[in-house]
């Protein structure tokens, strides 16, 4: 059994997905069935400013870094908008976001 389709069995929890979860359309099949699902939109740069720092990507680890996530984000993005809600969470607070998710459930 997959990770995915094992946690969300579970009620009353949160699952906080890596942008990749969606590749396996299986994955975003039951996190739709079996709850809520959100996906929390930036633009490619501002998730380049977030983890332009971070060592641990290896998808970054690149000479243009800020492409790759243009490019995985293009990629990514007709899968992202298949989520119930979508929420801004440009904005550099995890206060915004989670307010709009609340007011949503």
């Amino acid at each position: 059994m997959s990770i995915i389709k094992e946690i969300s069995l579970r009620q009353g929890i949160i699952i906080d997905c890596g942008g990749g979860v969606v590749l396996r359309k299986e994955n975003l099949q039951h996190l739709k069935h079996h709850g809520i699902v959100f996906y929390l939109q930036a633009s490619p740069e501002v998730i380049y400013q977030r983890i332009k720092n971070e060592k641990h990507r290896p998808l970054l680890q690149v000479p243009d870094p800020l492409g790759c996530i243009k490019e995985l984000y293009n990629q990514r993005l007709p899968l992202y908008s298949q989520a119930d809600f979508t929420i801004d969470a440009s904005d550099a607070s995890i206060e915004s976001p989670v307010v709009e998710i609340l007011k949503k459930i």
